[in-house]
């Protein structure tokens, strides 16, 4: 039984690496493309709405990798954390159109079952994750209306 617990385990520790590594790769390479376009990276931001909304996204990723860490021991204690964490990655990143994290959200939604102990533990990775989803749909909502605009 250990074994099967230590998997969904290893899984979250690579899920939230990427959530972490990601971002800052999009972010570093969003900064190299405004260095050379001779503006600020808020700059380069500024026009284009769908740049702030990834990077809106993608800061919410980081900071949610970031509290995962951080709250590891709550947010694995129990199944129906570890399993609302996923549910809430599967709608974030579903809504945000990463399909590499959507992919791996589902993956880590299916090994949920694995997960030892029962009830819920409060966790802030997964009040974190609501704050996420609400980001996403907030950026999204604002990115749907400038495009209705025109």
């Amino acid at each position: 039984m250990h074994e099967k617990a230590a998997k969904p385990m290893q899984f979250l520790k690579i899920y939230c690496l990427i959530l972490f590594f990601i971002p800052s790769f999009y972010i570093l390479c969003l900064e190299v493309g405004a260095r050379i376009a001779g503006k600020t990276l808020f700059a380069y931001a500024d026009a284009s709405p769908l740049i702030a909304a990834i990077l809106i996204s993608g800061a919410c990723d980081f900071l949610l990798s970031v509290i995962s860490w951080l709250d590891w021991n709550r947010l694995t204690k129990t199944r129906d954390n570890y399993v609302r964490f996923m549910q809430l990655q599967v709608a974030s990143q579903l809504l945000t159109g990463n399909l590499l994290c959507l992919v791996l959200a589902i993956l880590g939604l299916r090994q949920g079952k694995d997960v030892a102990g029962q009830g819920k533990v409060p966790s802030q990775a997964v009040a974190i994750a609501y704050f996420c989803l609400a980001m996403a749909i907030i950026c999204g909502g604002f990115y749907l209306s400038f495009l209705l605009r025109g």
